[in-house]
């Protein structure tokens, strides 16, 4: 388990093209514009991690975007906020959404009422 000073966290919003609206995980891993990212779900959590060769980049004013396919296959839409866990040990960006949230916390304090 991580410890909480290797990791930022942040709740931001997704906007209509999947920018999240707070850049800073970005630049606390000194991810600079252009920076070419792989993006890989497992278990509804996005990560995101630094590539060589993608399609996919930190935009040009520096800020993580999650194209249309990603989002529809973690349910995310406009107005929705996520949890942003910059891991810079390990330089990457795991994105948890609200239902992803929910479902790890379950356990710790039991179903919503």
């Amino acid at each position: 388990m991580a410890a909480a000073e290797d990791m930022y966290c942040v709740v931001t919003t997704v906007d209509a093209r999947g920018r999240l609206a707070d850049g800073s995980p970005a630049r606390v891993l000194g991810w600079l514009p252009g920076q070419l990212l792989t993006i890989v779900i497992t278990a509804g959590v996005v990560q995101l991690s630094t590539a060589q060769d993608s399609g996919v980049a930190v935009t040009k004013q520096g800020y993580l975007r999650l194209p249309s396919e990603i989002r529809h296959a973690v349910g995310l839409v406009q107005g929705d906020r996520v949890l942003a866990v910059a891991r810079p040990a390990l330089d990457t960006v795991m994105i948890y959404s609200m239902p992803v949230l929910a479902e790890l916390l379950h356990p710790v304090f039991g179903p919503s009422q």
